[in-house]
C-alpha cells in the first residue's frame, strides 16, 4: 500500500505521528512517498531510521522535494504555496500506481 505525505515549516512531529500510525494500525507493507522541504529531509530520515525494528521492517519510504511538475513552475507559484500544490501533482508524478 503506498501513502503520500506532504510535509513543511512545523509539520514533522505531526507528519511522524500519522506515519507512525499508519504503521501501526496496517497489516500490509507499507510504501511511504513523503513530499518535504530540502530542511526536513534529513530530519525524516534520521527519526525513521531511530524507529524500533519492529516498526521498520513494515514499511520503505522514499523522501521527494517539493517541486512543481507540471508546465511553468513560475506560474504555479503565483497560484498555490508550494506545499498545499503537491496533491495536485501525484497522478503525474505517479502514473502507474492507483488512487
Amino acid at each position: 500500500m503506498h501513502l503520500a505525505v506532504v510535509a513543511c515549516g512545523d509539520r514533522l512531529e505531526e507528519t511522524l505521528i500519522m506515519l507512525k500510525s499508519a504503521v501501526l494500525f496496517s497489516n500490509r507493507k507499507l510504501k511511504f512517498h513523503i513530499f518535504a522541504e530540502d530542511s526536513l529531509k534529513p530530519e525524516f530520515e534520521r527519526k525513521l531510521q531511530d524507529w524500533p525494528s519492529s516498526h521498520t521492517k513494515k514499511f520503505e519510504h522514499k523522501v521527494y522535494p517539493i517541486a512543481f511538475s507540471v508546465g511553468n513552475a513560475q506560474e504555479w507559484k503565483k497560484l498555490f504555496k508550494p506545499c498545499a500544490a503537491q496533491r495536485l501533482f501525484l497522478p503525474v508524478r505517479y502514473p502507474d500506481s492507483d488512487k
